[in-house]
């Protein structure tokens, strides 16, 4: 059993796996979100018989993250800790992926990482000051609509003592600099390269954009920013050959997002 090669350059699996990733990670905290979500354990076991590696990775990290959808623990968090779990036991699988390497930071590597951060983090905080968070009596969250979990992280953001939100803050970004990186600048955009890499950019932005409809930044303008901070992030792997690139700025953005939580929003 095999897998047909589009034009594109990506197999029919990849493709299958990638729309439902796409439209699951919009729905995410809907109940809904399980139709793409069984859509994903399909293709999980398709691709996997078929002997589509690239298309059973994508597709079984989208099953964890649609799948799991709106929890406490990030469930990119959970998808980077299942991959790496299997890329540690497995030392075959862990030999075919070249990302997983620091990369070269040459000058125009660090130069582009100045101006990403530099970028961002205006980006950010224009959008913070022109979308005020209402008060949780009112029943709202960041411009989103309805009250959701990030109400909760924002209000204890705020009430803590300074040095313990800073140690919070400082662990949140590492963490989940290297999940999403991991996941999105490692794996998926992995899957997508045979395609060719300005098409595996722009694929694993939208991909990556599509979590942060909830986030900060969020809704629909969200959306747009994460997916176009995805493609730098995607140039930056490309460029330097690495993931130590874009998981330095991914860090720098989310010390960023940090801060106007803690002081931007009343």
């Amino acid at each position: 059993m095999g897998s047909m090669r589009t034009d594109s350059g990506l197999t029919t699996h990849v493709w299958a796996a990638l729309i439902p990733l796409i439209a699951g990670s919009f729905l995410l905290g809907r109940w809904w979100r399980l139709l793409p979500a069984g859509i994903l354990v399909a293709i999980v076991v398709v691709a996997w018989r078929s002997h589509d590696e690239e298309a059973t990775w994508l597709a079984a990290l989208g099953l964890i993250i649609v799948g799991i959808g709106g929890s406490v623990v990030p469930s990119v968090w959970v998808a980077a800790a299942v991959a790496g779990s299997a890329l540690l036991a497995r030392p075959a699988l862990r030999s075919r992926q070249d990302w997983l390497r620091f990369g070269t930071l040459s000058p125009a590597v660090v130069s582009a990482m100045v101006v990403t951060v530099t970028v961002a983090g205006i980006a950010l905080a224009v959008w913070a000051e022109s979308h005020p968070r209402l008060s949780p009596s009112e029943g709202t969250t960041v411009r989103v609509g309805e009250a959701t979990p990030l109400d909760q992280v924002i209000d204890q953001a705020q009430r803590i003592p300074w040095w313990l939100f800073l140690i919070a803050a400082v662990v949140f970004a590492v963490l989940n600099a290297l999940a999403e990186e991991f996941v999105y600048r490692g794996i998926v955009l992995q899957a997508l390269l045979p395609a060719g890499s300005g098409a595996a950019i722009v694929l694993g932005a939208i991909a990556f954009g599509s979590i942060h409809l909830g986030g900060i930044p969020s809704g629909w303008w969200g959306v747009a920013m994460a997916s176009a901070y995805g493609g730098a992030l995607g140039w930056l792997r490309i460029r330097s050959h690495g993931l130590a690139a874009p998981v330095i700025v991914h860090i720098a953005a989310d010390v960023v997002i940090a801060h106007l939580v803690r002081y931007t929003w009343p």
